[in-house]
């Protein structure tokens, strides 16, 4: 057991439990949600939700490595400000909270393959390395990967490029100084950013190859992790993953031995609420079926999923005490347009609608109120009148609270002994393919 995890055990009710768990201090309550925090406004609307006295189930936070020199470092360097108004530091708000909630970066390596944020990446690998060349191997195999990508055609490209990734974690894990140096200045990094728990930097994984990787990776940076903070397993898949019936019986065999406390798991991409997906969602259910008997053998083990989107609910229904995603639920890479009116999350669809669907249904409600209780929702009068900016928070917030309720009517069905009702929420709802993840009994 970690000296800086402590997990009580409130409620249980056959397959699901309600917990305290403890991590340096911060106490939360699980089934808790984890939202991923992309920019300095979600960061503000995160810290406002957090007066409230609704949001009991939130009090985890994460941010992507490369979000966080524009995200949480300015937000450090500016403490010792005061303000001449109330001789307080400026930043006391964002102060307060951090006292009550937890930060975990992300290390976000998928995206040495992924080009989304390639960019972003290698900047802020620059602008955080505390030595002039930490971390340069990441930012050599992103300047090859570029230099490439002008000289080739993108079909051909596309191949060079899995396997060049391919290639660079396997000489990094073949060459033991390289690898080890490689993950303590990578946990190095993390600790300049914050966190309070560390995650191991491993592959994005889609062969038994990369998985062992990653294994061996988690197994070393534990051995180096500060004594501070705890040092999570981290698990980080491709979606096809799920298909992969040989891959998930060595990921299950891992999860059956790993005497780790908390095991943090990101499945990017993750969509198996769609037909057709249905050995994947037995897959991903026999994930949750280990984390389950795990946690019957060792109740102070815990389980986050990052980017669990849509699957959200019924994974903190049974395997996962944890379940995280963006401030808008949709956990894929996107642009979002400036100009337009972003989609609303329907609390009983469990499900995004439109925004001119929101407007339909606005209308047909008495006094045209929103279609939802919380509190940021109760604040619109008149959704006709609402800017494109302040939508912009809006929906975020109310997405925030409304994961945060749904953590709490399932706290709720534990302490009732209804978890069983669960599976009818979903059965009424657009994610109804998802009542096979929990179990009837």
């Amino acid at each position: 057991m970690s000296q800086n995890i402590v997990v009580k055990t409130l409620q249980n009710d056959r397959f699901a439990r309600t917990t305290e768990v403890t991590i340096n201090d911060k106490v939360i309550q699980t089934p808790n949600f984890c939202t991923l925090v992309q920019n300095e406004t979600e960061l503000d609307s995160l810290i406002n939700l957090n007066m409230l006295s609704e949001t009991k189930h939130l009090g985890t936070y994460t941010a992507r490595v490369f979000d966080v020199p524009k995200v949480i470092i300015p937000r450090l360097e500016n403490k010792f400000q005061v303000s001449i108004a109330n001789l307080k530091s400026v930043e006391e708000p964002f102060l307060k909270f951090t006292r009550k909630n937890i930060l975990i970066i992300d290390p976000s390596l998928e995206y040495l393959l992924y080009e989304f944020h390639a960019n972003k990446f290698a900047n802020a690998i620059k602008q955080l390395r505390t030595e002039p060349k930490q971390l340069d191997v990441l930012l050599k195999y992103l300047e090859e990967r570029d230099a490439k990508k002008e000289k080739i055609k993108e079909s051909e490209y596309e191949s060079w490029k899995k396997a060049f990734h391919k290639q660079f974690w396997f000489n990094l894990d073949r060459d033991q100084s390289a690898r080890n140096k490689f993950a303590g200045d990578y946990l190095d990094l993390e600790t300049i950013c914050n966190t309070e728990v560390i995650l191991p930097p491993v592959p994005v994984v889609d062969s038994e190859g990369m998985f062992d990787i990653a294994r061996s990776i988690n197994s070393f940076a534990k051995t180096i992790a500060p004594r501070t903070k705890p040092c999570a397993t981290y698990l980080l898949f491709q979606k096809t993953m799920l298909s992969n019936d040989s891959l998930v019986a060595k990921v299950v065999n891992y999860l059956e031995n790993d005497p780790t406390q908390l095991t943090i798991i990101k499945i990017k991409n993750l969509d198996i609420w769609t037909a057709g997906c249905v050995r994947q969602r037995e897959n991903y259910k026999k994930l949750m079926d280990v984390m389950f008997e795990a946690r019957k053998r060792d109740p102070e083990k815990i389980f986050m999923a990052l980017e669990s989107w849509y699957v959200s609910y019924a994974s903190a229904c049974y395997g996962y005490n944890i379940v995280s995603t963006t401030m808008t639920g949709f956990d894929r890479d996107s642009e979002f347009g400036s100009n337009t009116f972003g989609s609303w999350f329907d609390p009983d669809w469990m499900y995004y609608i439109s925004f001119d669907e929101l407007k339909e249904k606005v209308l047909k409600n008495t006094n045209h109120v929103m279609p939802c209780y919380c509190s940021v929702c109760k604040k619109i009068k008149d959704l006709s009148a609402v800017s494109r900016d302040d939508w912009y928070n809006f929906r975020r917030e109310h997405y925030a609270l409304t994961m945060n309720e749904y953590m709490r009517q399932i706290s709720q069905a534990i302490t009732d002994r209804t978890i069983e009702l669960a599976r009818d929420k979903l059965a009424n709802s657009q994610l109804a393919l998802l009542q096979s993840l929990i179990p009837r009994q």
